[in-house]
């Protein structure tokens, strides 16, 4: 059973990165366009997301599962934190 619960981990992880580089990349924007804001206001989202997720979900029992929970939790946080200050997303286009 443990080596199927392995198997699995290695799938999904296969699969999201996958995911990932296929994935449209996006940057934020504000109606300001200050840039020198949207540093600021990034570094505060990041640090608040960051702190916010300190605690381990011990109900994965594998530290991959407790690292991808967390990180997907500081992700989802960082993003809800940039679009209470009024940022969106929009796809880069290429040049």
């Amino acid at each position: 059973m443990r080596l199927n619960s392995s198997l699995a981990w290695i799938a999904l992880a296969i699969f999201a990165l996958t995911g990932v580089a296929c994935a449209p990349m996006y940057m934020w924007v504000h109606p300001s366009g200050d840039q020198t804001q949207l540093d600021r206001d990034s570094a505060q989202c990041e640090y608040e997301a960051t702190a916010a997720t300190q605690q381990i979900d011990y109900s994965y029992r594998t530290t991959f599962g407790q690292e991808l929970d967390r990180a997907i939790r500081r992700n989802e946080i960082g993003v809800l934190c940039m679009k209470a200050k009024g940022y969106s997303q929009r796809p880069i286009t290429g040049q």
